[in-house]
């Protein structure tokens, strides 16, 4: 019999372990804020990620958003020889570079070895007055020949700048000619992707994005757009009736007055149809009870009924028909004993003719005995009237 009980406790403590190893959750709540409850596990929701192997091979995931961002690189070999992947993204070797941008002041980048060298100039600022900065990032006079290795030969035109000055605003002096500034544009073809030409500069799209670090914290990006990312919310109305936004996470979580499951409520309550109820026998005020019943700390109980003192009566009241009635009695009495012929000669009562007052006089006062003794008495637990006279 001990064999047989220890056995059915090692397989039903088995089937608790197995179930609780299948099925890591039942709601979303129970999993990470960028996971969803699918089949009893949490799952990264789509576009969402907690590391690498949650995004695609051409994505990252950026540990701030939690959202999969695209990859310029994963490694150096995806990046030109010049470059190197450093944070997903291709950037210049030390000392080497793809334009002067990537040189340090003083230094222009040679197309030929993409080697950082000096030069005596970047633009024409850095020239002397008279000169300017050739293709070369040398300094050089307006009438110089840079194919000329003398000197070249004098050029009879007549130039139209020599220097920055002499040209519009987005434009510089380059040969003695006033050309494009590299960092100017004239339409929209001049600028990069996501770009427009607004009065002579390149000006990004409000919507443009290459990632989600050009976005909300509640966005994505997704086709160069900047959009609502999965399972978060930017308010309120981007959430379920019974669901507000968080602004910390930005993800739509339950609205108070609201749950998703028991644990949710208070212990006396359980989750029906979204809304936390009282169990049955609990209560949250004297209506979630019966007939009878007070809710008492979230219990139901039967109510103590106060046992109550009997209305004082009015004694004057009770007694003035009775005396009314003694007090008509004796008047018609006495009329009659008026209104009887005087006899020739006395003659004696007969036994019980004064009575009669005295009859009436004593049924007075026993009714008012009666009335004083009904006025003090009290009703017992059963129903039942005791009477109690107070002793004079």
């Amino acid at each position: 019999m001990t064999n047989s009980v220890m056995k059915i406790s090692m397989v039903i403590l088995g089937l608790l372990i197995i179930f609780s190893s299948v099925y890591a959750c039942e709601y979303d709540s129970e999993c990470e804020e960028w996971e969803e409850c699918e089949d009893g596990d949490c799952v990264a929701v789509s576009g969402m990620c907690g590391s690498d192997s949650d995004c695609d091979s051409d994505e990252h995931c950026d540990t701030d958003s939690n959202a999969c961002v695209s990859s310029e690189c994963s490694h150096d070999s995806d990046c030109e020889e010049w470059e190197e992947c450093e944070d997903y993204e291709c950037v210049a070797v030390s000392g080497m570079c793809g334009s002067d941008s990537d040189c340090d002041s003083g230094e222009h980048c040679d197309e030929d070895s993409y080697v950082c060298v000096s030069s005596d100039c970047a633009t024409n600022a850095d020239c002397p007055a008279g000169q300017y900065c050739n293709h070369a990032n040398h300094c050089v006079s307006p009438h110089h020949d840079d194919d000329d290795d003398d000197g070249g030969s004098n050029n009879d035109d007549e130039d139209e700048c020599d220097s920055d000055s002499d040209c519009a605003d987005w434009e510089e002096c380059s040969h003695g000619d006033c050309e494009l500034a590299s960092n100017a544009c004239e339409d929209d073809d001049d600028c990069g992707d996501g770009e427009y030409c607004s009065s002579h500069e390149c000006v990004m799209y409000d919507w443009y994005c290459v990632d989600a670090r050009d976005c909300n914290p509640w966005e994505m990006c997704s086709e160069h757009k900047c959009v609502l990312g999965p399972e978060r919310c930017a308010s309120d109305s981007d959430c379920e009736s019974y669901e507000v936004c968080d602004e910390d996470s930005w993800t739509c979580e339950l609205a108070p007055g609201y749950c998703g499951r028991n644990a949710d409520c208070e212990y006396w309550q359980h989750c029906e149809d979204m809304v936390c109820v009282a169990n049955e026998g609990n209560c949250a005020s004297d209506s979630d009870c019966g007939e009878g019943e007070v809710c008492t700390s979230h219990n139901c109980e039967e109510a103590e009924v106060e046992e109550q003192e009997p209305e004082e009566e009015n004694l004057s009241e009770i007694c003035a028909p009775l005396v009314n009635e003694f007090a008509e009695k004796y008047a018609k009495a006495m009329q009659e004993q008026q209104e009887e012929p005087v006899a020739e000669e006395p003659q004696e009562k007969e036994e019980g003719d004064d009575l009669l007052p005295l009859l009436l006089g004593g049924l007075v006062l026993l009714a008012l005995g009666g009335a004083a003794g009904w006025h003090t008495g009290r009703r017992s637990a059963g129903g039942e009237t005791e009477y109690e006279y107070e002793e004079e």
